[in-house]
């Protein structure tokens, strides 16, 4: 009885830390990405475009993100005063080695000068378990806001 327990435990363990995904937010914005990339495509700025406006500031950029599964940061940019916006998602099913990745960096004068949208797939770095730590860790890293 005491060793079906711990297997049991250790069976929950195992699918806690490995195999279960978090379920994330799915918007009008995950579905245009999904059939963007299902088509093949990877640059994905395009399809953000009608969702996230480049013209908005960065913090006016994050709550459509969230609302679609997205978890993002606002992180200072190698340049003083510069703010890049980092955001990811992962797709599930996947475990976190493919998924979609938006950033946006900011001038200290609060002009945009780079959005980027895309694909990542990491698949070949993935685990002994078909799961991409350095992703998952990525992904838990950013706080949901900004």
């Amino acid at each position: 009885m005491l060793i079906a327990a711990a297997g049991l435990v250790g069976a929950a363990v195992l699918y806690g830390s490995v195999f279960h995904e978090v379920p994330l937010a799915k918007g009008a914005l995950f579905e245009a990405l999904v059939e963007a990339s299902e088509g093949g495509e990877d640059n994905l700025t395009e399809v953000f475009a009608p969702f996230v406006a480049a013209d908005d500031p960065l913090e006016d950029r994050v709550p459509p993100l969230l609302a679609n599964g997205f978890r993002c940061d606002m992180r200072p940019a190698s340049v003083e005063d510069s703010t890049m916006l980092v955001c990811r998602r992962p797709l599930e099913g996947t475990r976190y080695c493919q998924g979609f990745f938006y950033f946006a960096y900011q001038t200290a004068s609060g002009e945009i000068i780079e959005t980027l949208g895309s694909t990542y797939d990491a698949r070949r770095r993935a685990n002994a378990w078909g799961q991409c730590d350095n992703n998952r860790e990525a992904f838990f890293e950013l706080s949901g806001g900004a």
